[in-house]
């Protein structure tokens, strides 16, 4: 995935690049914009919390966050439309039985979304101003904040 973003923003010279686990990055100077894709899911609410006030600190005044990732439904029957949506997009990639035996049961052990008003509150609690959601499909959203 850092390669293809690479790529995609090779015109950019001053993009700074990092793999591995967000909760132990440390944010050693100040930051114009912070973004995440499909990683936050697997960080628990409280965790999420710390993180999203590291992030903050550590944004110039005017930075901003913005994060892509999955999202819980605010309900039990969008809950079932999203996941059947899901099931039928990985449909393209994989067997059913292969979306059953191991992506669901992974999906059970590792993933921690919340819902999408849930990320809004713990941004703003964070001291984020101006969060909002930016697009949002399904079970799948990007949202964010400015630090002002």
């Amino acid at each position: 995935m850092i390669e293809a973003a690479k790529e995609k923003l090779r015109k950019y010279d001053d993009i700074e690049y990092w793999c591995g686990d967000i909760r132990a990055f440390e944010y050693d100077q100040e930051y114009d914009a912070v973004i995440s894709s499909l990683v936050l899911h697997h960080v628990d609410e409280g965790e999420k919390r710390v993180l999203y006030r590291k992030i903050f600190k550590a944004l110039v005044r005017g930075g901003v966050f913005y994060n892509t990732d999955l999202v819980l439904a605010s309900n039990s029957h969008l809950e079932a439309v999203y996941l059947k949506k899901w099931k039928f997009f990985m449909r393209r990639s994989f067997s059913s039985a292969q979306i059953h035996k191991v992506i669901l049961k992974h999906k059970d052990d590792e993933d921690r979304p919340v819902k999408l008003t849930t990320e809004m509150k713990l941004l703003s609690g964070a001291g984020f101003k101006e969060v909002d959601v930016i697009w949002k499909y399904y079970n799948f959203a990007v949202y964010g904040g400015k630090a002002v």
